[in-house]
C-alpha cells in the first residue's frame, strides 16, 4: 500500500509541474505604428509595420523605426522568469526532475508582445495631439530668460 501511494505521489508531482522544456521556446510578438509606412527593424531583419514576429523567449528583443520626417524610435524588450519556470523551481525542491526546465526558453517570457510604435515629427510645432515636439537632436529649447524688469 505505501509503495502504491508513493507512486501515485511521484506521477502527480512528475505530470503536475508546468515543466518549461515543453513549453515553445519562441512567442508570438504584434507591432503596430501609428503611422503608415514605417520601416521597422526588429532584432536586425527590416519588416514592414504592421508585422507579427516569432521571438525567443530568453532573449530581449530590440526594435527600431525610421520614416522621413519624424525622429527615429528605438527599443528593447526584455524578458523575465515566466510563471512555468517559477512552477519548475518549486518542483526542483520536490524532486529534481523539473530542473531540466529550467535550462530551456519555455522558463521565459518577453516583458510585451503588443507594441504600437508611436513616432514624434522632426519639426518644432505642436502635434495633432498638442503636444510639442522637437528636432530630431533630441535636444529640448532652453527657456525664454526673464531679466527681471
Amino acid at each position: 500500500m505505501k509503495k502504491v501511494f508513493a507512486l501515485i505521489t511521484l506521477i502527480s508531482f512528475v505530470t503536475l509541474q508546468g515543466c518549461s522544456a515543453f513549453k515553445d521556446s519562441t512567442q508570438t510578438v504584434n507591432i503596430q505604428c501609428a503611422e503608415p509606412g514605417t520601416i521597422l527593424q526588429v532584432n536586425g531583419q527590416n519588416r514592414t509595420c504592421p508585422t507579427q514576429i516569432e521571438a525567443k523567449r530568453n532573449r530581449d528583443l530590440s526594435i527600431q523605426a525610421h520614416k522621413t520626417g519624424y525622429t527615429s524610435y528605438m527599443r528593447t524588450i526584455g524578458h523575465h522568469f515566466s510563471s512555468t519556470g517559477a512552477l519548475d523551481a518549486v518542483g526542483t525542491l520536490l524532486i529534481i526532475l523539473p530542473v531540466v526546465g529550467l535550462f530551456t526558453a519555455g522558463a521565459w517570457d518577453l516583458d510585451e508582445t503588443d507594441i504600437m510604435v508611436q513616432l514624434m515629427s522632426n519639426t518644432s510645432q505642436l502635434n495633432p495631439a498638442g503636444v510639442a515636439s522637437f528636432p530630431a537632436s533630441g535636444q529640448v529649447p532652453s527657456p525664454v530668460q526673464s531679466n527681471g524688469k
